[in-house]
Formats: C-alpha cells, sequence, structure tokens
C-alpha cells in the first residue's frame, strides 16, 4: 500500500506504516515490507478498517491482494517468497563477482565486466522489489532512496545489458544502437537523481518503449545470427524470449492490466544462467586456441633457439678468424700499412670482437633458456675473485679516469662457480665502468645469514625507479637522463641475474638518477662446515693440511720414483700445482715416464717449497686456487727466478684474451686453457723446457767469456800502459758485443729452422715460436745495449782509492751528473776480486741510474763497519719498483754471495734507488 497506512481490526491498530494524514504536511511515506498480522479475536465478526494516505508517489493506494488465512500458511508464503528472492540475489551476486573476477585476469575483453555488473544491479533490484527483502534488513532504510534506487537499478541494468550484447557480437550489433542507449540511459538516470518522483515517473513510458524495441532489435540480431550459424546465437534467443516474457508481464502488472508477481527478477536470472553458458563456452574455446596457439608457439620457439644457437656457435669460428687476420695486418705482419688503413683495421677488430660478445651471451641465453648450465660449485675466494677482474678491467677505468678498487676481506669465501662468478663479476662491474662518466667504483662484501652479500657501487648516471626492474629482463636496455645508447644485446644484466639465481642468490638494484647505482649480489657463504673431508672437522686442521688430506683421499699414488723428488734422475722436473687432486692426477699420467714430477694441491706448500731452495725445470699453476692464487705463486716464483731460468705455464678454465694477457703479465711464459690436450702439453713443455736450456747456456757462455775477456782486459792494460782507458774500453766492449751478438744470432736461425720444419705439420707451433724468435731478437737489441757497460777497466792508477775516484770523475765529465761520495777505507787491503766487484758496482750503479733512472745526483759511500766492507750508492731517479733483477744486477748479485756478502736493492724512501751490499775485509 502506497504510500502510508494504518490497519485496525475490531477498532484495535494491527499495524501501521508511515503516519497517514490528511494533508502532505501530516503525511509521512514509508515504505514496509509484506507484513502477516496475526488477529487475536474470539469474535465471530471482523470489522477492518483500512486507512491509506499518499501524496508522495505516483501510484497510491491497495497495490496487491490482501489474503486472508492461517497465520502459520501465510508466514510460510512470506518465508517462501524470501527465500526465492534470497536464491535470485544471491546466484546473481555470484555470477557477478565471478565474470568481474574473470574481467580482472583477462582485461582486454570487456565482456565479462559488462555481464557482471549487469547480474549485480538486477541483484540490487531483486532486493527492492516484490517481497521487499532490504527492508527485512534495514526496516529503517530511506523512502526517498529506495524508490529512486528502483528506478535506477532497472535503468543503469539496461545500459549494461546492451554493452554486454555489443561486445560479445560487435559486428552484429550497430555501434549507433548501443551509443544511443549509453546517452538515454544515462539521461534519465541523471532525471531520477536530480528530480523529483512526480518527475521521473513519467520516465518509465519512453524507458519501456524504447527497452520493447530493444528487445525486439535484439530478436532481429538473434535470426542473423542463427542464419550465420553464429555459436551461441540460439541461447541467446532464449534467453531474450525469457526475459522479453518477464519484462512484458511486470509491464502489465505496473499498468493494472494483469494481477501477478513481478517474474523479472526470474526471467533475468534464466537469462544470466544461459548468457553464463554462452560465455563459458567462449573462453573455453579461447583457452582451448591458447593451448593450440602455445604450443605451436613453443615449437616456433624452440626452433629459434636452436637457430640461434647453432648459427651463434657458426659464426665464432669465421669471427675468431676476422679479429686475428686484423689484429696481424695492425701488427704489421704483411708489411707497414698506411695509418688510414690500421684505423679502418682497428675500427673491423671492435666490430668483430663486439659481435663475438654477442654471439657468447646469445650462446649463454639459449643454455640459461633450456637450463643447460650445469654449475661446478667449489670454494673461492672472494677477494682474489674480484681481484682478477679488477685487473683485467682497470685499463677501461683508468682510461675514463675512474677510480677503481675493493674492501674486501681476505678471509671471505663463497660456494660459487669460479668460471661464471667471473661472468658475473665482470658484467656487473664492467656495467659500471660503461655507464660511470667520473668518480669511483667499489667493491664491498660483508656476510649475514649464511650468505655474503657483494655490492658493486658507483657514482654514475643512476636508474630511474621505473626502469630498474625492467633492466633485468632479456634485449632490455635504459637510456636514462637523454643520455646516447650504450653498445650492447641487453642481455649482460638478464643473463648475470640468472647465474646468480641458480647459485641460489638474488641480486637487486638500488639506484637514483645522477646519483650512482649500487647493485648487490648475495651468494651461499663457504663456512668451515664445508672443509669436513672424511670425517675430520677442517677446524682441528690448517688449510695447507686439509688440502694435502683432500689430495690424499682421490688421488691415485704416483710411483715411488715420482713422488717427491725429483733429484733421482736426470730428467727434466716438473712442478705441478692445482687445487683439483683429480686435474693434478690427469697432469701426472701426462707426464709419468717422462719427466721427474713434483706435485702438490696447495699454492702456499708450492711457495714454501720455492723458499726453502726447490728449483724445478718448469712449474705448471693452476690458476683460481683457494687460499693461494696461481698468479701469488707465479710471483712467489718471479722473485727468486726469472722467465729464462724457470718457465711457468698457467693452467686455467678461463678462456678469454683478457685472462690470457693478465697471465702472462703476471710472469707467465704459457697460458693454457683447461680442458688440456696431452699432445699441446708436451709439446709446449718440450718448447719452453728447450728455451730454458738455451737460455742457461747462452748465460753460462757470457759468463765464461765475460771472465775471460775481463782478465784478457787486465792484462791488456798492464802491457800496454800507453794505449789510452777509453780506447781499450771500446775494444773490449766491442769484442764482448761480437761475441755475445754471435751467440744470440745463432739462437734465432735456430729458431727459424725450427720454424720451417714444423710449418707443415702444426702451424700454431709456428707461431708460436715465431714470438719467441721475435723475443729473443729483443733480447738481443738489449743485450747489445747492455754490454757496453760490461767489464770498464779503470787506468793502471796508484791505488784503488784512486781507481774509484777516477770512475767517478769520468762519470761526472761524461755523464754530467753530481756525485757526492765518502771514501774511508784502508788502501791495499783487499783482494783483486773484491776490488774487481765494488769498482763494477760502482760503475753499473751509475750506468742504471743515468739510463733506466734519469737520475742528475748520486751519493756514494764507502766504509768499513765492523770487519765488513760497505757500499752504498744513493740516486734521485726514478723510484725502483722492478719485480726482477737484470741481466746486470742478477750477475752482481751472484758475484757478492759468491764472495760471503749480502746483496740489497729498493728504492730509498719513495724516491730514487738505493744499491747497498758488504763484503768480508
Amino acid at each position: 500500500m502506497y504510500s502510508s497506512y494504518n490497519v485496525w481490526i475490531n477498532d484495535e491498530l494491527a499495524i501501521s506504516n508511515g503516519l497517514p494524514g490528511t494533508t502532505p504536511e501530516e503525511t509521512i511515506p514509508k515504505h514496509g515490507a509484506s507484513t502477516v498480522v496475526p488477529i487475536n479475536s474470539n469474535s465471530k465478526e471482523l470489522t477492518i478498517l483500512i486507512q491509506v494516505a499518499n501524496f508522495t508517489y505516483p501510484k497510491g493506494g491497495i497495490n496487491d491482494q490482501i489474503q486472508l488465512g492461517n497465520a502459520k500458511q501465510l508466514q510460510h508464503v512470506k518465508s517462501s517468497e524470501l527465500v526465492q528472492d534470497s536464491f535470485v540475489v544471491g546466484s546473481l551476486l555470484i555470477m557477478g563477482i565471478y565474470h568481474l573476477f574473470l574481467f580482472g585476469i583477462r582485461r582486454n575483453d570487456s565482456t565479462p565486466l559488462y555481464f557482471g555488473l549487469f547480474c549485480i544491479t538486477i541483484a540490487i533490484r531483486t532486493l527492492l522489489i516484490n517481497s521487499r527483502f532490504i527492508l527485512e534488513v534495514l526496516p529503517d532504510f530511506s523512502w526517498f532512496w529506495l524508490v529512486k534506487a528502483s528506478y535506477l537499478t532497472i535503468y543503469i541494468g539496461e545500459l549494461f545489458l546492451v554493452s554486454y550484447i555489443y561486445h560479445l557480437f560487435p559486428q552484429y550489433l550497430s555501434r549507433l544502437v548501443w551509443r544511443t542507449t549509453q546517452i538515454f540511459t544515462l539521461s534519465i538516470s541523471v532525471l531520477v537523481v536530480v528530480s523529483d518522483i512526480y518527475i521521473y515517473d513519467y520516465s518509465l513510458i519512453p524507458f519501456e518503449i524504447y527497452s520493447v524495441g530493444l528487445v525486439l532489435y535484439a530478436v532481429y540480431a538473434s535470426i542473423q545470427l542463427t542464419r550465420k550459424r553464429q555459436e551461441g546465437s540460439i541461447l541467446l534467443i532464449v534467453g531474450f524470449s525469457l526475459l522479453f516474457t518477464t519484462a512484458i508481464n511486470d509491464i502489465l502488472n505496473r499498468t493494472v492490466f494483469l494481477f501477478m508477481p513481478s517474474l523479472l527478477p526470474y526471467g533475468v536470472l534464466a537469462f544470466v544462467f544461459l548468457q553464463s553458458i554462452l560465455l563459458s563456452r567462449k573462453f573455453s574455446r579461447a583457452f582451448t586456441q591458447v593451448e593450440q596457439l602455445s604450443e605451436r608457439l613453443l615449437s616456433l620457439d624452440k626452433l629459434k633457439d636452436e637457430f640461434l644457437a647453432k648459427t651463434s656457435h657458426e659464426l665464432r669460428t669465421p669471427l675468431h678468424g676476422i679479429i686475428g687476420l686484423a689484429d696481424a695486418l695492425i701488427d704489421g705482419s704483411s708489411g707497414k700499412l698506411p695509418p688510414a688503413v690500421t684505423e679502418l683495421l682497428r675500427l673491423m677488430k671492435t666490430s668483430g670482437q663486439r659481435l663475438a660478445h654477442l654471439v657468447n651471451d646469445i650462446l649463454d641465453f639459449s643454455k640459461l633458456k633450456h637450463q643447460e648450465i650445469a654449475l661446478i660449485p667449489v670454494k673461492v675466494n672472494l677477494q682474489l675473485a674480484v681481484e682478477l677482474t679488477i685487473q683485467v678491467l682497470k685499463p677501461l677505468a683508468e682510461k675514463k679516469g675512474l677510480g677503481l678498487s675493493h674492501k674486501l676481506s681476505h678471509d671471505v669465501y663463497v660456494m660459487a662457480d669460479e668460471n661464471r662468478l667471473q661472468q658475473i663479476l665482470h658484467n656487473l662491474i664492467g656495467n659500471a665502468i660503461a655507464y660511470t662518466e667520473a668518480g669511483t667504483i667499489t667493491i664491498t662484501a660483508q656476510v649475514e645469514d649464511g650468505q655474503v652479500l657483494i655490492q658493486v657501487t658507483d657514482t654514475g648516471i643512476g636508474i630511474s625507479a621505473a626502469d630498474q626492474e625492467r633492466i633485468f629482463e632479456s634485449f632490455e636496455q635504459v637510456n636514462p637522463m637523454e643520455r646516447p645508447q650504450q653498445e650492447g644485446t641487453g642481455l649482460g644484466l638478464s643473463i648475470t641475474k640468472q647465474l646468480v639465481e641458480l647459485h641460489k642468490g638474488t641480486l637487486t638494484v638500488k639506484s637514483e638518477l645522477g646519483k650512482g647505482s649500487t647493485f648487490t649480489l648475495t651468494l651461499p657463504v663457504s663456512g668451515e662446515s664445508d672443509l669436513h673431508i672424511l670425517g675430520t672437522s677442517a677446524q682441528q686442521k690448517s688449510p695447507i693440511e686439509a688440502m694435502k688430506q683432500r689430495e690424499v683421499a682421490v688421488t691415485i699414488a704416483p710411483a715411488p720414483s715420482e713422488q717427491m723428488n725429483e733429484y733421482e734422475d736426470d730428467r727434466a722436473s716438473v712442478l705441478i700445482v692445482d687445487d683439483d687432486p683429480i686435474n693434478v692426477q690427469v697432469l701426472v699420467q701426462f707426464l709419468r715416464g717422462q719427466y721427474s714430477l713434483r706435485s702438490t694441491c696447495s699454492g702456499q706448500e708450492a711457495m714454501d717449497w720455492i723458499q726453502s731452495g726447490y728449483r724445478p725445470d718448469i712449474a705448471l699453476v693452476d690458476v683460481m686456487m683457494p687460499y693461494v692464487s696461481g698468479f701469488q705463486v707465479g710471483e712467489e716464483i718471479r722473485r727468486h727466478y726469472n722467465p729464462g731460468e724457470l718457465p711457468i705455464i698457467f693452467l686455467s678454465a678461463k678462456s678469454q684474451m683478457s685472462d690470457i694477457v693478465v697471465g702472462f703479465e703476471q710472469g707467465g711464459n704459457d697460458y693454457l686453457v683447461k680442458p688440456v690436450e696431452k699432445q699441446e702439453l708436451l709439446a709446449r713443455l718440450a718448447l719452453h723446457l728447450q728455451l730454458a736450456h738455451w737460455n742457461a747456456s747462452l748465460e753460462l757462455e757470457v759468463d765464461a767469456r765475460t771472465t775471460e775477456l775481463e782478465e784478457s782486459m787486465e792484462e791488456r792494460a798492464r802491457a800496454m800502459s800507453e794505449v789510452s782507458v777509453l780506447a781499450e774500453r771500446n775494444r773490449i766492449a766491442r769484442e764482448i758485443h761480437d761475441q755475445v751478438g754471435h751467440i744470440l744470432t745463432a739462437s734465432v736461425i735456430q729458431l727459424e729452422v725450427g720454424m720451417k720444419l714444423f710449418h707443415d705439420e702444426a702451424p700454431q707451433s709456428v707461431e708460436k715460436m715465431q714470438v719467441v724468435s721475435d723475443l729473443v731478437r729483443k733480447g738481443l737489441h738489449e743485450m747489445r745495449k747492455s754490454v757496453h757497460m760490461l767489464a770498464e777497466e779503470p787506468a793502471n792508477l796508484s791505488t784503488f782509492r784512486d781507481v774509484l775516484l777516477q770512475i767517478i770523475d769520468d762519470s761526472k765529465r761524461y755523464a754530467d751528473v753530481t756525485i757526492e761520495h765518502t771514501i774511508d777505507i784502508m788502501d791495499d787491503r783487499f783482494e783483486p776480486d773484491t776490488e774487481k766487484t765494488i769498482r763494477h758496482a760502482l760503475q753499473e750503479g751509475i750506468t742504471n741510474g743515468v739510463r733506466h733512472g734519469l737520475c742528475t745526483h748520486f751519493e756514494f759511500e764507502l766504509i768499513e763497519v765492523e770487519g765488513m766492507l760497505q757500499f752504498t750508492l744513493d740516486n734521485n731517479g726514478l723510484p725502483y719498483n722492478a719485480v726482477e733483477l737484470g741481466f746486470g744486477l742478477a750477475m752482481m748479485k751472484r758475484t757478492i754471495e759468491r764472495q760471503g756478502g749480502m746483496f740489497h736493492i729498493s728504492t730509498n724512501a719513495g724516491i730514487g734507488c738505493r744499491l747497498q751490499f758488504t763484503l768480508p775485509l
């Protein structure tokens, strides 16, 4: 009953809704839910008085039938209405939310969105009509907004329905119809919101007429769909038929032509159910197509990856050939080229190297994608790994004026594949150098919760927050701050991140534009538990002992004659140093029977042997070893022996050209990439041993000839006192020069003959021997320059003091230097060998200082201290920082030690050089 009423039964107020009055001011309208009114009367007659007042709603009075009957029956009827409406509302809400969820997953299809909104709108309308379920929950709900909501839901619902059909079959529904519906429904919805019910109630008539037209148009479109056998057309026609029928029922019911309950919610429910089936079939078909396309795409993607991998692999050989030929032409292998041509060759070489790097990245990307990279995790010293990377990249940083350093402790170890760890560090530090124009790049590390946090921090251009995730995607490069694009493929960081994740680590970045970046990677820490071998804790053993035990545990013991002592036969002795016992055993098996072998798995033990006087003929040293690296072992060897005396061949799995160059810079004579072929190893060993033998023979010959010539010089000086000292020096130096030149020239000839013999069988050996030939030629040139100062015999002066003063005077006169001297000795007390040693030391010190140190001032002191003769020569030239002694200084050191003295040479407080030794009186 609209829109307020009182019900009186036998003169008693039984129920009321709102406040009915005789004027609009006295009347308070209110909607109420259907109610069962109990009658408590024993009278046989009932007097029912209904007072209804309506001044606000267009349709007033009693709108529906008043049912009389048993209270339980009537309550059951009401409960049935509530259950039916609850079922409709619940079903519509579930389907609406479900389709909204589908749209959230697949936003490019708007069909589930409009269908879900339509279901929710009709569910809300169902709460407002029929049993008015909302008033059971909210009995004080505003009459004003309840009426508006009942109009709005039907208008907005039609908009969502038409939008759904249009997006479901856009080719069969006119876009004009959709746009017209949008404008019409939104316009009358605005009217409902802003106007009074007496005004917006009139909007129902044009809406109902327009709706009937839409339904007819929809039926027409459905027939067209059916004729063209469009999937889902039958379900659409059936659904629209039910919707049309129930809508007509509600229209007739409202116009009082028919007294029926509102059926539109049930029609909508049936329509929604049929459309849900239609959408489910559509999604099922789409999913099937996606599966088919996915399988095809996967197949095509696999073919693409195989093509890239095979093509990249085939490109490596010609690329290396192009780079090598360009290098050879730049070095003048075919004669000197014009500068313009050389520059073009350098550009060609650079382009080839970039393409080779791209090929390697594509191969790694393909292997990572197909999970074909197998890691070999070992215990790696992080400081050593970072230092090796810095050595390779430092020239690039210095070229840009950048500081490149680390702050790592020597006792931090990680469990990682050493080669892949080098690749990770190389990519991160290389990127930092590429994107930093000024400032520093610093590598730090700390241990947290069983992980080592490694940070690479730069002061470069930075990365925006939006790009910080994108940089780790494949083939992605960012261009911050409108900066020119860096050369590259965009694979480096993607590969790096995947390699880190293969190590069970993470890679993240923190950056701000213009303020630099910090890349943080985590790797598993290698703790003491990693050193448990054969049930024995590494806490009870030193690193060397642990490595020894590891060697005993897994290697096959060599024969007794080859196990430790290389002096048991006349064969050349080989020192093998590798932290992997299996690698040691492989090398032992390769060389057994041909060489006298000594092997160890500890770099520290190898250093101890060298320090204790052990001198092999050649050393095979692995580069990456824990605790003490192969480069450190090589440095210790070079402190005692030069490359001609004891050749070093470095072994490593790293095959990049930059790694090989670093190996030679660290004192290596050769560099072999693991796995090593037996024939190649034997050939290189034989070559380096032969070169060492030639070098030793040459040194002995030079020593003997020098002594012979010195003695001859002394005899001739005494016999020919009338010959000037300068002429005699020139003659002796020329004789030494000719003899040494003859020997070195013969060596070059022998090498060139060897090259011709190996030309047909081993082109690579020819290349290596060519390098050796060039080195010997260079040594010949240096020897010719050096021998000019050998064996300078002073004039036949009266005392030894006069001899030294003559040398000092000559040096001042001819070398244009100043010399302060203190000579506090007793004349005629020294052996001839002692005088000769002092004289040669003074000449060699002044000559080297002027020639190599650019000296202009010397301070010379020769005094007697506690029964020893002390020689000191200081200069103001360049600081002395040579790793090993030259030929002249090495000969001087041996002579002094042979005479029972001590030799020392170093920089003097960071300035110039100090040469000092003592000899017994």
